[in-house]
């Protein structure tokens, strides 16, 4: 089982177990629904839940490419350990502007809309595509794989974007030109 995305909001909310109890509650049902371990992405850069959380609850990190961190802990024994699907290999197949997404995040249809509606303003065509299934996510072009903003095989975002970000990462490519 694949926990996508985990958060605790509210400082008086953290430090109580809260994240620990969502994490047990993830183990039960992994182990309801009969699989062999319960894995996670975790990375101290922005938008994802820092290690720290997951090795405290038992968990190991099977691999590590760039700032990503794929951790698993096994629900029974001699279980494969999971692995990355390397996404870098698929930065390359985009060119112009690209913006892959999925309905993961509440925040990711604001953000589309934003973006949408400034490279319009720019006349920048932006080409959006929605990740609809498994394979689309595991195959993304970026460790998280819910979200993407690449520009001619650079991928130049990995997370929820607000207006102000895109517009300074416009200006900085198209200064780069």
């Amino acid at each position: 089982m694949f926990i996508q995305c985990i958060g605790v909001f509210g400082k008086e909310s953290r430090n109580k177990g809260i994240a620990s109890l969502l994490l047990k509650q993830c183990e039960n049902d992994a182990v309801k629904e009969n699989k062999c371990g319960v894995c996670v992405i975790s990375s101290d850069g922005p938008w994802l839940a820092n290690k720290k959380l997951f090795e405290k609850n038992g968990f190991k990190i099977a691999e590590k490419i760039e700032r990503f961190e794929l951790m698993y802990k096994l629900l029974k024994d001699k279980n494969p350990v999971p692995v990355f699907i390397d996404w870098r290999k698929n930065i390359s197949k985009y060119s112009g502007w690209n913006l892959i997404y999925s309905d993961q995040c509440p925040w990711h249809d604001k953000s589309v809309y934003e973006l949408s509606k400034i490279a319009d303003q720019e006349r920048i065509k932006l080409k959006v595509t929605k990740i609809e299934k498994p394979n689309m996510a595991q195959n993304a072009p970026s460790g998280f794989g819910t979200f993407s903003l690449i520009n001619n095989g650079k991928l130049l975002g990995d997370h929820y974007l607000s207006g102000t970000r895109f517009r300074n990462i416009l200006k900085e490519e198209l200064a780069d030109k």
